[in-house]
């Protein structure tokens, strides 16, 4: 006969059930409470942030105005910072209307994003529709069969795509506009070489250096023909070129690592879109050597359920950053991609990847040339992106 864990004494069947199924209401009750604490906590954590970067952004472009440098030395310096830092700081209010102009509008101008609409339209089954449609529409008419195995698996190396002597062009470029870096994070930059992204400004268009590089880029891989060979498709404009600088500094607890959330399992949209990244430098596990699920890219795997939820989990979620597909998904086996400077790794972003972590025994780095295609799969492609247009610059 069970007992009361409070007094030792001997309880009924329907005693235990009745104290039971309290226990289970009370236990109910506080989680529900710990979660709407979470859940607004959360919440006020991202509106402090939102109202931290608008006064940022009206701060800077009260900079702007003369008489308002010339009465106050803050205000004079901000200015300077302005000037001398990311091009998207120089934009009107740091680009930000333009960006939510083009991402929560303008959808038909950028790739489709990963999720769209909100909770309501994917309860609705909204992402169901435009999964299986977008897929049917974006799917590879063709792979060449020196890409047979990223078909297969959804990613492949290419050892030595670039040669010592290009690494060490490349790096110099790096080194040479290191101050137009996009600082993300105090451990994650980007410098930006070729944007196709209408709210990010195109360096190419603005910098003889940056283009006559991207030539020479282009010159040593082809972009045109590899995509070709990748999915049989045109490729309609320049892709996004960047070199990407993730670092790691173990002494230092002023900042949290990877706190853009890439180091979680994580799909990057939901149909075939690829990427490359051609290591700078050494790269292992014990600096970010990326990781891949094989398999994970195809559709086929994604029953209509799976489907369904993974939208609902993304629209109900409190972190800002990815779920993890792994939760629903645990089949897939981690691949590291260890390799040298040169060494290259294509891959279908529609898979399960991530960053790698950073063995916190001292400062590491990992330096990344990224090719990315996805602008590609816009379904209006703006006229000034088009490879025919940006050729002319």
């Amino acid at each position: 006969m069970p007992l009361d864990y409070n007094t030792n004494e001997a309880l009924t069947l329907d005693q235990f059930s009745c104290k039971f199924a309290l226990d289970q209401i009370i236990c109910w009750f506080f989680m529900s409470f710990k979660n709407r604490i979470e859940y607004s906590y959360s919440l006020k954590e991202k509106q402090v942030s939102i109202l931290y970067k608008a006064s940022g952004a009206l701060l800077d472009e009260m900079s702007k105005i003369g008489i308002v440098r010339a009465s106050s030395r803050k205000m004079k310096s901000r200015y300077e910072a302005v000037m001398s830092g990311p091009i998207s700081r120089r934009r009107f209010l740091r680009g930000y209307p333009r960006y939510f102009w083009f991402t929560k509008i303008a959808f038909w101008r950028t790739a489709p994003p990963k999720f769209v609409g909100g909770l309501i339209p994917s309860l609705l089954g909204l992402h169901v529709v435009r999964h299986y449609f977008i897929n049917w529409m974006l799917k590879p008419k063709s792979t060449d069969e020196k890409f047979a195995k990223l078909e297969n698996d959804g990613v492949q190396t290419v050892p030595q795509l670039l040669s010592s002597k290009d690494i060490a062009e490349v790096t110099s470029f790096y080194k040479a506009h290191y101050d137009k870096r996009e600082i993300y994070y105090k451990d994650f930059s980007e410098l930006v070489v070729s944007s196709n992204l209408p709210f990010v400004n195109n360096p190419l268009s603005e910098d003889k250096k940056f283009q006559e590089f991207y030539n020479w880029l282009d010159g040593k891989l082809d972009f045109r023909g590899t995509y070709a060979a990748l999915c049989g498709r045109e490729l309609r404009c320049k892709p996004w070129v960047s070199i990407v600088h993730s670092e790691s500094f173990p002494n230092d607890n002023s900042y949290e690592p990877q706190a853009d959330g890439n180091n979680t399992p994580h799909r990057d949209v939901f149909y075939p879109s690829y990427k490359i990244f051609v290591y700078l430098n050494d790269v292992s596990k014990d600096n970010a050597a990326f990781r891949y699920y094989p398999g994970s890219h195809r559709i086929s795997n994604d029953s209509v359920s799976k489907v369904y939820m993974d939208s609902i989990k993304h629209y109900s979620q409190n972190s800002s950053k990815p779920y993890n597909p792994l939760d629903e998904s645990p089949e897939y086996q981690c691949l590291h991609f260890e390799g040298e400077a040169g060494d290259a790794v294509f891959f279908n972003v529609q898979g399960i990847h991530r960053r790698g972590e950073h063995k916190m025994d001292k400062d590491r780095e990992r330096l990344v040339l990224l090719i990315d295609f996805r602008q590609n799969d816009a379904l209006i492609l703006p006229s000034e992106y088009k490879w025919e247009s940006v050729d002319k610059h």
